[in-house]
């Protein structure tokens, strides 16, 4: 028995800098799909680099092991990282930080209150390991937010 009024909710703790959870967005959207006339979904953002944890990484040599690691994802998950992701790793510095996502999750909660927070974690998640953007510039958000159709 559920109390009137009461919807069972769905919490995703996610970070965009987790290619666990670039790999597990088939998984959690058909989750969303099959049950969303039975529960809401609500998108955390994790924090998993923050702090002393925030770093910068390129070069060759981050790429490569990056591609080694991110392989057994691919393996067990079927999903694939994009060529751009590496390519953008192995030629250009970035600096690893969880906190301009998490920062873009709340704005986008503000400013489209009626839209899934999952959308917009996953084209975050997308445009990271698929297309090698950096989350942690304002170009990457102000792009995602024009896909979207926000005003950035």
């Amino acid at each position: 028995m559920t109390m009137p009024g009461f919807r069972p909710r769905f919490v995703y703790v996610y970070d965009a800098l987790c290619p666990w959870c670039y790999a597990f967005t088939p998984v959690v959207r058909a989750l969303h799909e099959h049950y969303k006339d039975r529960f809401d979904i609500e998108v955390l953002s994790g924090g998993m680099v923050r702090g002393d944890q925030v770093r910068e990484i390129g070069g060759e040599d981050d790429a490569r092991e990056l591609r080694e690691g991110y392989r057994a994802i691919e393996e067990r998950t079927g999903v694939r990282f994009g060529e751009a992701f590496f390519h953008n790793v192995a030629t250009q510095k970035r600096r690893l930080d969880s906190e301009p996502a998490a920062t873009a999750l709340a704005a986008f909660r503000m400013m489209a209150p009626d839209r899934s927070e999952l959308e917009l974690a996953h084209a975050i998640l997308r445009a990271n390991f698929w297309e090698g953007g950096d989350p942690t510039s304002e170009e990457f958000y102000r792009r995602i937010a024009e896909r979207l159709g926000l005003d950035p």
